[in-house]
């Protein structure tokens, strides 16, 4: 029963934990529109706040006995409950001037004292049982494994069980309901600490020696760099490799796996998980330099399987060294600050410093520097650990990339031999961490010195995600286009050819479903002031003409940089509207326009993985809808190669007693030298209003989903393509 209840109580607190942290930030985006510094925001606090209930579990464990120390938790706890339900704000709000100073004030206003409570609680229990009779207490971090458990539960849970089956606010209620089940558990805790624990241990705890700051150093490194691998490979993964839904779910449940495993009584043998990470870890960095032809689910699977090997040989080694329980707050203290630098690193460092996912590759390679094995202090040895990989970085960043793939193209069968001799010899460092470091680093730094992807003729990278710009052959003539990618995703594309270059191209042809629109009702009274949310390279805009207003709403300040290099593309400056572009969310920015003030809405923002999901609620529609004119209409490009967004947004414009048509387009058949690609759209309105294309070629009523999606509710699973 003890047991029990002390692991019940650190897998409830570790999943309310990692339950309210999707969800505030859900709850708190439409009033802060859709700007990644929302989520980035968010974390942050989130990351702190751990910290502070870390440190708060610490100090209380030098200062008071188990009894006190629980006894004060439970009423601080309780008084946490006192504020609940937690409540954010709705409706019409003003973040004002500084959202950000907004947002922060409003989380701890909100969830501050509850999550700094429950954020302490798994480390002040393990102390709990640290210092009782039971027999356990000589070894109380398998308990650390079932608060992984329970974030690990939380995390599959919000997007797979919670938000398809709960609005917000009911998961709200519920939330709040589960704190005040935690502070009963933690109440039977209270009680068990009080009959169970050993007076002499608690004198014992103070008479344990200091750590050394060595110790807490190396604590700080195993912590830190299995964080920043989590958001590194996810980075990668998704702008590198492909954007898959809910991407982000794989890698950090695998990082939360490792640790149980770590901290469970049976963990993995650590030397064969060392001896895998090597291996996997060469494996990433050779099939970087040769880029290897595999698969897009291949590459993603040996990246995810090294850092997972990587997160489980660094959190065997926390476990290895952790201290007597008698330091065990100390321990969770440094560990939570390792986490919070790697994260920190990752999210807003690295999008400052490199404009590609290099702190992915630099990372990976330092990681080889934790691995157990010889390290060689003496001159030669140190030389040689330092000398051998910096002449193989020398010979395959020079005269290799230059000579070899003529020579691989000539000798095919000696293009395994070479790939498995790089493979082996790298490996065979595994022995000397420096060594191994190196050399992974000059596999896989040597792409940042090479020539850029062929074809890249621009890279951007900030807070909003990684722009690259390409110069490609397109059409059956292969004549060249300047294409726009956003991670893995293309936006749009120009044509080089003078006689073509202002001619819509891509989902926006001429004709498409978007073309079809604008033959009907461009130049007209219907077009004359037009809203575009997502700006892409601007090609929309070619549809406009001199007379009408044009107005595009962008998020991303870089794409809109990248619109206006007439190096890249010109549709902004040469296309006859001459539009302007605003920055910042299209909802929020909408909303503060006149009523009645267009024309025509235009949607362009669902073709990533990413879906915005709060421009298209019943509440946003509710806004579009007082912004048009009385016979206005509102176009949605639903182009989305894993959402299947029409039936769900067509469920949400009923709701509002508008009608919607589609139009899916796969006929690809242009003239030669002109570039088209398969396109899905949506037209909204009032019935009358829609008549104009009720009759059109290709456009067909949308059969209606189940649920609308709310600001309260949105299943996005729900709009997934199985």
């Amino acid at each position: 029963m003890f047991i029990v209840v002390y692991s019940t109580t650190v897998f409830v607190a570790a999943f309310l934990l990692f339950w309210i942290q999707p969800l505030a930030a859900k709850l708190l985006l439409p009033a802060l529109g859709g700007s990644p510094a929302v989520w980035n925001t968010s974390v942050a606090f989130f990351q702190t706040v751990l910290l502070g209930g870390y440190g708060y579990a610490h100090l209380t464990a030098r200062w008071l006995s188990p009894r006190r120390q629980a006894i004060l938790h439970w009423f601080l706890l309780a008084a946490a409950c006192s504020r609940l339900p937690i409540g954010f704000p709705t409706g019409n709000v003003s973040p004002g001037d500084h959202p950000q100073f907004w947002l922060l004030a409003t989380l701890i206003r909100s969830v501050g004292l509850p999550f700094l409570m429950i954020a302490a609680t798994a480390p002040m229990v393990q102390r709990w049982v640290a210092l009782s009779t039971h027999r356990q207490a000589s070894d109380p971090y398998f308990l650390y494994a079932f608060s992984n458990a329970g974030s690990l539960c939380a995390l599959l849970a919000f997007p797979f069980l919670l938000e398809p089956a709960l609005r917000l606010t009911s998961q709200e209620r519920l939330w709040s309901t589960s704190v005040v089940a935690l502070a009963l558990l933690l109440l039977g805790c209270t009680m068990l600490t009080g009959s169970r624990r050993e007076e002499a241990r608690v004198a014992g705890d103070s008479a344990d020696p200091a750590v050394a700051w060595r110790q807490r150093l190396w604590w700080l490194a195993l912590s830190a760099a299995p964080s920043s691998l989590l958001l590194g490979v996810t980075t990668y993964i998704s702008t590198d490799i492909a954007a898959v839904p809910l991407l982000w779910v794989v890698p950090l449940a695998l990082y939360l796996g490792t640790f149980v495993l770590a901290f469970a009584y049976r963990s993995p043998p650590p030397k064969a998980v060392a001896a895998a990470q090597a291996g996997l870890v060469v494996m990433v960095g050779a099939s970087t330099l040769w880029h290897f032809h595999l698969p897009w689910e291949m590459r993603m699977a040996l990246h995810v399987a090294a850092f997972v090997a990587t997160a489980l040989m660094c959190h065997q080694s926390l476990a290895a060294s952790r201290p007597s329980p008698t330091r065990l707050t100390e321990f969770y203290v440094w560990l939570a600050v390792g986490g919070a630098l790697g994260g920190w690193f990752n999210a807003w460092i690295s999008p400052l410093v490199f404009n590609a996912s290099h702190e992915y590759s630099l990372v990976l390679a330092l990681v080889c520097l934790l691995r157990p094995g010889v390290w060689g202090f003496r001159t030669r040895s140190a030389f040689v650990d330092v000398g051998i990989p910096v002449l193989l970085f020398a010979v395959i960043a020079d005269p290799l990339r230059l000579y070899l793939p003529w020579l691989l193209d000539h000798a095919g069968g000696l293009k395994p031999v070479a790939h498995l001799a790089v493979i082996v010899a790298v490996w065979r460092m595994a022995r000397r961490p420096l060594r191994l470091s190196l050399g992974v680093a000059a596999l896989l730094l040597t792409t940042t010195v090479m020539p850029e992807r062929e074809g890249t003729l621009a890279r951007e990278r900030n807070f909003f995600g990684q722009l690259r710009v390409a110069a490609e052959p397109l059409g059956e003539t292969g004549d060249m286009f300047h294409v726009l990618y956003n991670g893995s995703i293309a936006h749009g594309a120009q044509s080089l050819e003078p006689s073509r270059r202002l001619r819509p191209t891509s989902y926006y042809h001429q004709s498409g479903p978007l073309g079809g629109v604008f033959e009907r009702i461009g130049g007209g009274p219907r077009t004359r002031r037009v809203a575009v949310v997502g700006l892409g390279t601007g090609s929309i805009s070619c549809y406009g003409f001199p007379w009408e207003d044009w107005t595009f709403f962008e998020l991303n300040p870089a794409v809109e940089r990248v619109a206006r290099d007439r190096r890249w593309f010109s549709y902004l400056d040469d296309c006859p509207p001459r539009a302007k572009v605003i920055i910042g969310d299209a909802r929020l920015l909408l909303a503060a326009q006149g009523d009645g003030q267009f024309n025509l809405i235009i949607l362009d923002a669902f073709s990533s993985d990413a879906i915005p999901i709060h421009i298209v609620t019943c509440e946003a529609l509710s806004i579009y809808l007082r912004k048009l004119t009385p016979d206005g209409l509102i176009l949605v490009h639903v182009t989305n190669g894993y959402f299947q967004l029409a039936p769900t947004i067509a469920r949400t414009a009923a709701t509002l007693g508008l009608a919607s048509v589609f139009r899916s387009d796969r006929n690809l058949v242009v003239d030669k030298g002109d570039q088209k690609w398969p396109s899905d759209w949506m037209a909204i309105g009032r019935p009358r209003d829609l008549a104009v294309l009720t009759g059109a070629e290709g456009w067909q009523p949308v059969e209606p989903g189940r649920r609308p999606w709310t600001d309260d509710f949105s299943d996005v699973l729900a709009a997934l393509r199985w």
